[in-house]
């Protein structure tokens, strides 16, 4: 038989969405707070390292940094850090900046509605997704689809690539042309968020999905 919901159950339910809610707001911008503090010194020296802290209090606390080549002599470092009560709970943000340690983008995600980190349930499990989720590769945005004069957006195909506002057909092919660096990262359970650098700004292009 059902029980039926009183008005205190639901002022618990409520309780209960509010009080998760404030925890993930406390917990990104404890992640976005410690982005703007600055790099350690050794952040971009190396292709890729990794902070593992299995004993931090807040239970899966992990780092790793890469590094994003975005022209001659010019390296970005990128970085994953997550925190959170457990790997389950945990808040992933991904931080990028540039070779002097300034912030230039910034981002936080729910690592169990990433796809890449989603499974991870400890901090070693935790490390090895975050450094798979920074994988930065040689894409550029060669690789993105056409968008022909006439269509109102990108060759859509089965998954299509939606372009963030401010896009037009123009400025999109022709960054296409230009075969600028790309950064695409998991940014949920089917889609990717691409970035890409130009004179020393990072920027967003917009979202490729996938199969989820």
């Amino acid at each position: 038989m059902l029980k039926r919901r009183t008005a205190r159950d639901m002022d618990n339910a409520v309780h209960k969405v509010w009080v998760m809610s404030r925890r993930v707001l406390a917990l990104a911008s404890a992640l976005l707070l410690a982005a703007c503090s600055g790099p350690s010194p050794d952040t971009t020296s190396e292709r890729s390292s990794a902070t593992l802290t299995p004993n931090s209090p807040s239970g899966c606390e992990a780092r790793v940094t890469s590094v994003w080549t975005v022209g001659a002599g010019t390296a970005l470092s990128v970085e994953a850090r997550s925190l959170g009560d457990s790997c389950r709970e945990a808040l992933a943000t991904l931080i990028i900046r540039s070779p002097d340690g300034s912030l230039l983008w910034a981002r936080a995600y729910p690592a169990s509605d990433t796809m890449v980190l989603r499974e991870a349930g400890d901090v070693e499990g935790m490390t090895a997704a975050l450094t798979e989720w920074i994988e930065v590769g040689d894409k550029t945005t060669r690789d993105l689809p056409e968008w022909p004069d006439e269509a109102s957006a990108p060759n859509a195909g089965e998954f299509p690539f939606y372009p963030d506002e401010g896009w037009d057909a123009a400025s999109f092919s022709a960054l296409r042309e230009e075969g600028a660096p790309m950064f695409c990262h998991v940014q949920g359970r089917e889609s990717l968020r691409c970035l890409t650098s130009k004179d020393g700004a990072v920027s967003t292009i917009g979202v490729q999905t996938f199969p989820g």
